[in-house]
């Protein structure tokens, strides 16, 4: 795709990507075929429609508790403070579920976690009330100020709840709760960088506007590559955590800032920005997975010619369903290798990772067989994770160049040099000066014979034709000579005994028999030829199947990407009307001044709606390209992630639309012109 021109360019553009930074663990490919089996392709629409629904529905519900003016004062605006703590109530379950589930062994309680985000929503809440009555209300940027508040409030009551050292028998606790609070952290930051970004979007002319819309992904890509840095230990989780923080905030804001601009041309560059990022993480995916759509052709032929009686139904459910037929074979394929470690390469053997960061339900035909290949002690199954790599060696590790491997060529392997030993030495001594000996015996012979007239003519008639033949086979001179010479002498003793009887024919050679003997050093047990194809042949197979690993996990980072820049400007468009409908609707002055124009408004939804669109009809040109090129199911991943790690994605939407849509009620203080006039 790329001359070699541009080449430098790309690697340069895909080390600052993390979309390919990672692998698929066999734990959550079994789970995923066992997903696509048994779930129908009508399900899994429903999950990718109404799940994103849930978030929205609680924030509609939120919106529902009437609000008074701020001029009443803090304590008055007691139905505020009760919505503001139940915010924090849900921040904090949203927290707390995202420590259980990257640290299972937490000993963490349904009933705890409801006591810590109590008290942490008591008291943050309480502590803000009693700011706003002693100094100002509303307390400016409250939503960003109010967060060391939080933190101290949830630290303080995590302490109470759990003990002071719940993480005793956790193993690498240390190392775990570090990188969990280095995570949070950065997901923290997002609430002051992204309202930055829109001061800065607001603050420009209309000129400008390109240009900060580019810088965007600038961010998002700096963003990703701390979480990644952060949360590298998590392995096959990271797309989930990292699309859903970063895209669902990038999003976010991309919708709310051109909803003040209301320009076709804002859309027109979204998309297109989105759309290269995808072709040229395509690029990369497929130059990443040559082995292992290789190495599932074979086993896909078998399939479909066990299927030629209903192929017509089996190729309409593959383009149709997303594949799932096609996915369990590149998951069997995969099987196949891993159950026969003895054909893989022994020093890659230990970067294959069999369990998942997160415990998937699986068969107990999955189980047994996971549970076999543990047994086998050559894979990567010590739940140790403090053993991390750096960034950069994690960039290394998945690039294109390491991962594609290199074409296969004759400096692969190694020329056999023949072993020179005293015997060997000897006989080629000995077969180079056969000829001349020859000569010498077979002049004498002949000059001791010239009274027989018949031998005279017989073998002038034989040399002339053995010199014919001997003129085809220059590549064995001296074994030609040797038989020259023993024929000679043959015919010579049969011509002298019996004068009268007609010459005999001397049987045939075997030529082949001496060139198998010629070949024979190639193709023995220690031959340095051999060794190299079972080498190159164990590493073709590690390849193939660390790239369908890789593949798994970059399909799963690009459909979640796409699904996210679909999903968050439809909830948008779904919830602004609601808003509009609701009396609380005047407390949100950006939005007021939008919504009280009704064309206006309109015309704003429907730029925001064609975004929507657009970005589906990329996500659905993904699906069947993914679908198509590596039968891999865009869908199905989507929707088993969804499901899997429900809670998870529930709360980072919900979270998301909070701080960025819901903040900036006038309650919470939000003046992006910096003037607080209500504080003068």
């Amino acid at each position: 795709m790329f001359g070699c021109s541009l080449a430098p360019l790309y690697d340069l553009w895909e080390r600052q990507q993390v979309s390919h930074c990672g692998q698929y663990s066999v734990e959550r490919m079994l789970a995923l075929g066992e997903y696509c089996q048994r779930t129908s392709f009508r399900r899994v629409l429903v999950m990718c429609v109404l799940m994103p629904l849930i978030p929205l529905l609680l924030i509609v519900l939120m919106e529902l508790v009437p609000l008074k003016p701020i001029e009443a004062g803090a304590s008055a605006n007691y139905a505020f403070w009760t919505r503001h703590a139940l915010t924090l109530w849900l921040t904090a379950l949203c927290v707390e579920g995202q420590a259980k589930s990257w640290i299972p062994e937490l000993p963490l309680t349904t009933k705890q976690a409801l006591a810590i985000a109590s008290g942490t929503a008591v008291a943050t809440a309480g502590l803000e009330l009693l700011t706003a009555e002693f100094w100002v209300f509303p307390v400016p940027f409250l939503a960003v100020l109010g967060s060391p508040v939080f933190w101290l409030s949830w630290a303080m009551m995590a302490r109470v709840v759990l003990g002071p050292n719940p993480v005793q028998a956790v193993q690498d606790a240390n190392f775990r709760v570090l990188r969990f609070l280095q995570i949070t952290a950065v997901q923290s930051s997002l609430l002051g960088i992204y309202p930055a970004y829109q001061i800065i979007f607001a603050a420009v002319n209309r000129f400008v506007e390109l240009l900060v819309v580019s810088l965007l992904p600038v961010i998002n890509v700096v963003l990703k590559n701390t979480l990644v840095a952060c949360g590298s230990h998590l392995e096959d989780n990271l797309p989930e955590m990292v699309v859903f923080t970063v895209d669902g905030f990038s999003a976010l804001y991309s919708v709310i800032c051109m909803r003040g601009t209301n320009s076709l041309k804002m859309v027109a560059a979204t998309v297109a920005i989105n759309v290269l990022v995808m072709v040229l993480s395509l690029h990369g995916m497929n130059r990443r997975s040559r082995a292992a759509r290789e190495s599932r052709s074979y086993h896909l032929m078998q399939l479909l010619q066990r299927q030629a009686q209903r192929t017509p139904s089996f190729l309409t459910s593959s383009s149709a369903g997303g594949s799932p037929e096609l996915l369990s074979t590149l998951v069997l394929t995969t099987l196949k290798m891993l159950r026969t470690p003895g054909q893989l390469d022994p020093t890659e053997l230990r970067q294959i990772r069999l369990l998942s960061g997160k415990q998937h339900k699986l068969s107990s035909a999955n189980t047994a067989l996971l549970q076999s290949l543990a047994a086998r002690c050559v894979y990567h199954n010590d739940l140790k994770i403090s053993e991390t790599i750096s960034m950069s060696q994690m960039k290394s590790r998945y690039a294109s160049a390491a991962i594609e491997g290199r074409a296969l060529s004759p400096s692969h392997f190694t020329a056999p040099t023949p072993r020179q030993s005293r015997l060997t030495q000897r006989l080629r001594a000995a077969l180079r000066a056969l000829p001349q000996a020859g000569r010498k015996l077979g002049s004498g012979i002949e000059s001791g014979l010239t009274g027989f007239p018949s031998f005279r003519s017989a073998s002038r008639d034989k040399t002339s034709k053995e010199s014919d033949a001997d003129a085809g086979t220059d590549s064995f001179p001296r074994l030609s000579s040797v038989l020259r010479l023993a024929k000679l002498m043959k015919t010579s003793s049969h011509r002298i005994s019996e004068r009268t009887a007609s010459p005999k024919k001397p049987p045939p050679i075997a030529m082949d028999i001496d060139t198998s003997s010629k070949l024979r050093t190639l193709v023995m047990p220690g031959s340095p030829v051999i060794s190299d194809v079972l080498l190159e042949t164990r590493k073709q197979n590690t390849r193939a199947v660390k790239q369908a690993l890789q593949l798994l996990f970059n399909s799963e980072y690009l459909g979640l990407t796409a699904y996210t820049l679909f999903i968050i400007p439809m909830l948008y468009v779904l919830y602004m009307p609601i808003l509009q409908a609701l009396p609380n609707e005047v407390y949100y002055p950006s939005h007021f001044v939008l919504m009280e124009n009704a064309d206006q408004f309109l015309d704003r939804m429907t730029v925001i709606t064609i975004l929507a669109f657009l970005q589906l009809a990329v996500l659905i040109v993904l699906h069947i390209f993914v679908a198509t090129r590596f039968a891999v199911s865009t869908i199905y991943q989507i929707a088993f992630v969804l499901e899997t790690h429900f809670t998870l994605v529930a709360g980072r939407l919900l979270v998301s639309f909070i701080f960025a849509v819901q903040s900036t009620l006038l309650h919470y203080g939000a003046d992006f012109s910096f003037r607080f006039s209500w504080i003068h």
